[in-house]
């Protein structure tokens, strides 16, 4: 199982690079801890998209103030393309918390292995 790249300092924490392992020049989704936890953190709120069609960089902005979590929110509601997201569409997403928390138990888990 993947935890975390602590070596990838240069990069936004939430990046997701940090989070996938990279073998044979693609991403491995499946050995992903952090793919596999995610589903499960408690949702935080919801976010009714308007003028932000496909424009989940906009939508992360909006929820959290930053661009970085677009990714974090397309998976914890099992989206797989940005075209898909309409105005009217519902999203749920966890608590900026509940994200460190769960960076935090990989950074240590890391380390342990």
């Amino acid at each position: 199982m993947y935890f975390i790249n602590t070596a990838k300092t240069y990069i936004k924490r939430f990046d997701m690079g940090k989070f996938l392992e990279y073998s044979e020049d693609a991403y491995d989704i499946l050995t992903s801890y952090f793919l596999l936890k995610l589903p499960g953190l408690t949702e935080s709120g919801k976010y009714t998209v308007t003028v932000e069609e496909n424009r989940m960089d906009l939508i992360s902005y909006n929820i959290y103030g930053d661009t970085q979590y677009w990714w974090i929110i397309m998976i914890y509601n099992q989206e797989i393309e940005v075209d898909a997201i309409v105005a009217g569409d519902v999203l749920s997403y966890p608590s900026l918390t509940d994200l460190e928390n769960l960076f935090f138990s990989l950074s240590a888990l890391q380390n342990t292995t």
